[in-house]
């Protein structure tokens, strides 16, 4: 690695920069969010440690009562399973095996508002800013279903099933297509399969829904410039798609 990240309590699930590249949050195995100066870090000595990091906290406690076995290790810690930041970059969202996503002040890192409703671990949150000003905040779970929320009152929009995919499944991760005027939210499965919504209309239209990988889908992302969406499997390969609706 360029720089490494020093001692963290845990190992680190999920990383990602803000929306100008100048902070990097990530979420550990023990709940813990840092938050890091990447800019700053970046343009100075690259052969050492990140400078200590902007905020350091347990965003996600365990519960020492749990005795649940659906929900791990939970007793000990709640994993930061994924994390995003607000279009505006002013926010955090984390999302955990405890069932809940925090929203998190990036100037004061005062709890905002939890979001609850999911049964089971929050597996992947996003965060968009669509044109005219229509902001969501949109989670999955091991529930298999998809949470899409208000990013500004955090009232509830609509939940999106994938119990109608067949075959026992949990979700792993879901995102936005970036392109401003795109309303598509694609979700992926831990038996490989994609289904993709149109959003637009509060309702959640299916656009499309696939088997693409023989194995758990460990990850996606998108090209900004291409709206080009790509796939990557448990069984080592990559698929790269188009989203037409």
């Amino acid at each position: 690695p360029v720089m490494e990240v020093g001692k963290v309590e845990g190992s680190v699930i999920h990383m990602r920069l803000d929306g100008k590249h100048q902070r990097l949050a990530l979420g550990t195995s023990s709940g813990t969010l840092l938050v890091y100066d990447g800019l700053q870090s970046w343009t100075g000595d690259t052969s050492g440690s990140l400078p200590p990091p902007l905020a350091s906290f347990t965003a996600h406690p365990p519960r020492p009562n749990n005795v649940d076995m659906r929900f791990g290790q939970l007793a000990k810690q709640a994993e930061i399973w994924s994390l995003c930041w607000s279009p505006c970059g002013s926010r955090i969202a984390t999302c955990s095996e405890d069932q809940s996503t925090r929203i998190w002040d990036t100037y004061s890192w005062d709890l905002v508002t939890t979001l609850v409703g999911h049964t089971l671990a929050v597996t992947s949150v996003d965060w968009k800013e669509f044109e005219g000003g229509r902001n969501l905040i949109a989670t999955c779970a091991d529930d298999r279903s998809v949470r899409v929320t208000n990013g500004s009152t955090f009232d509830l929009v609509m939940v999106l099933d994938t119990r109608h995919i067949h075959g026992w499944h949990t979700l792993t991760y879901l995102s936005f297509d970036p392109q401003d005027s795109s309303p598509i939210l694609v979700c992926t499965t831990q038996h490989g399969h994609l289904v993709a919504w149109d959003t637009s209309r509060g309702v959640g239209r299916v656009v499309t829904e696939r088997k693409i990988h023989c194995g758990s889908i460990e990850g996606l992302t998108w090209a900004k410039s291409s709206g080009a969406l790509a796939t990557v499997g448990g069984d080592c390969i990559v698929h790269t798609m188009q989203i037409i609706y």
